[in-house]
């Protein structure tokens, strides 16, 4: 789903099973004159939202309530008879006094009386809020503190993707197992609010200067489109498919590959993860899911690396509490790994002067990436049906390959021995609102980078949710995004 940020949370829905049944305990009155069964179905169901909070009833699962209500001549409920039902005791109290208070129409004689059957259904339902895909991170050419290029986009979709059980849990009607859902996301990087900054900064490399780039910071626009698919085979698993593409809209010393403001399509990604594997209900609350992931090298970089495909898999765990004020809090981890099958390749384009990719080589950044680890932490507050609010922050490690010659078939002639391991720190804080079943909003601060830097005699953290030493590089992001889902 096009999504709005924060984690998807269980909800239930009570509804009448079937319609009321009226009756009259006088002989010979025709009950439909006193209360006709339209009525009485549209004066129960302006209360059945109330219900909803009685009971807790998992996604996927179905609870019955029968009563019948004896309903006095001013159309009071004057008593509540329980019949059958599988809802627990104290849900079924509840809805008894729910039930109590429902105000029928005035009966069409003074001294009438009526029972009222009623049949109930709860059921359990997920919302449809889904973390915001992370904005697209402005590629780097300072190796010395950046991942490379690829390295940093290959680590962000894994961080992001730590919780995919949480992407594929999509709110579905009951007679439809599939979703489609699309994103588009708007960011502006932290040099466009540089005072006295030219809107363009020059390459690292002066051989590779692009025409018209000015000197200065360079001010980074930039989109990026996601469209996917799921389907849900069972309760338990589902399966979906992303494609995702990206441009930077500005000419920035972070551009990558060989012209200004190139547009790249990104991986795509097949996925199966599972929705309510295990709960722990009796002491901690904590659900489990897990995931499995197999990227096809749709990438321009993943294409010249000559990478035949890449697995990843991962596990998350999540803890909701709910009735925390007006709304409810979810936290989440996601552990998840990842490792690329193929090597790396030479430059494809052999007119260019190549460097080593232990530098930054223009389009070439970060092919040498053999596998890469990733942890993400999540935490939301939705509240009033429709909002939420949330913050994520994710760590991940990529490790190169020892691209030596002699590996054969798929080394490079141009990578250097042993590419070492680049880390990235990803975070975002966000404010998500759901306008219906279908569309969503949310913005917020995102950040990439390094989690530390060098200040010239010593290696120092960042302050993980905007970078303020290094500005005009653009590690930090204002975002956009609306989110569809069908």
């Amino acid at each position: 789903m096009l999504a709005i940020a924060g984690p998807a949370a269980a909800k239930t829905h009570a509804e009448l099973s079937d319609a009321p049944v009226v009756t009259s305990a006088k002989e010979g009155v025709d009950a439909a004159t006193l209360l006709s069964a339209d009525a009485a179905k549209d004066a129960l169901k302006a209360r059945m939202q109330w219900a909803d909070a009685c009971a807790d009833v998992g996604n996927g699962e179905t609870l019955a309530y029968d009563a019948v209500l004896d309903v006095d001549a001013s159309g009071a409920v004057i008593l509540v008879t329980r019949g059958a039902a599988t809802v627990t005791p104290e849900a079924a109290g509840c809805i008894d006094g729910v039930l109590k208070e429902v105000k029928f129409p005035p009966l069409g004689a003074a001294d009438g009386a009526v029972k009222v059957a009623v049949k109930m259904r709860l059921e359990g339902r997920e919302a449809a809020i889904v973390p915001p895909p992370a904005p697209p991170a402005p590629q780097t050419a300072k190796i010395a503190e950046q991942a490379p290029a690829t390295a940093r986009s290959e680590a962000q979709a894994q961080a992001d993707g730590s919780t995919e059980a949480d992407a594929a849990k999509t709110e579905t009607e009951d007679a439809k197992p599939w979703t489609v859902r699309a994103s588009f996301n708007l960011s502006a990087g932290s040099g466009l609010f540089v005072l006295n900054a030219d809107p363009v900064a020059p390459r690292a490399d002066p051989s590779l200067q692009l025409p018209g780039v000015g000197t200065g910071t360079g001010r980074y626009v930039g989109y990026s489109l996601t469209l996917g698919a799921s389907y849900k085979f069972t309760d338990l698993l589902t399966g979906s498919v992303n494609f995702a593409a990206d441009q930077q809209l500005t000419d920035t010393n972070q551009d990558t590959g060989d012209s200004a403001r190139q547009f790249y399509f990104r991986e795509t990604s097949i996925a199966l993860a599972t929705t309510g594997l295990w709960k722990d209900e009796q002491y901690t609350g904590i659900g489990v899911d897990v995931s499995g992931r197999v990227y096809l090298p749709t990438e321009i970089f993943a294409i010249q690396a000559n990478r035949v495909m890449a697995f990843g898999a991962g596990v998350s765990l999540k803890r909701s509490f709910k009735d925390v004020g007006p709304g409810t809090i979810a936290l989440s981890y996601g552990l998840s790994v990842r490792a690329n099958v193929g090597g790396a390749q030479k430059d494809f384009n052999p007119t260019r002067n190549p460097r080593q990719l232990g530098d930054v080589t223009e389009g070439l950044g970060g092919v040498n990436t053999m596998s890469s680890v990733a942890n993400r932490f999540s935490a939301s507050y939705s509240f009033l049906d429709d909002f939420t609010v949330g913050l994520d922050f994710g760590i991940s490690n990529a490790f190169q390959r020892d691209a030596d010659p002699g590996l054969g078939i798929r080394e490079s002639n141009f990578s250097t021995p042993g590419g070492g391991q680049s880390d990235l720190a990803s975070t975002s804080l966000y404010l998500a609102y759901q306008i219906n079943d279908m569309i969503g909003l949310s913005g917020g601060l995102a950040t990439a980078s390094d989690p530390v830097i060098f200040d010239g005699t010593s290696y120092k953290l960042r302050f993980p949710f905007w970078d303020f030493s290094e500005s005009e590089n653009n590690l930090s992001t204002v975002f956009l995004t609306v989110d569809f889902s069908y």
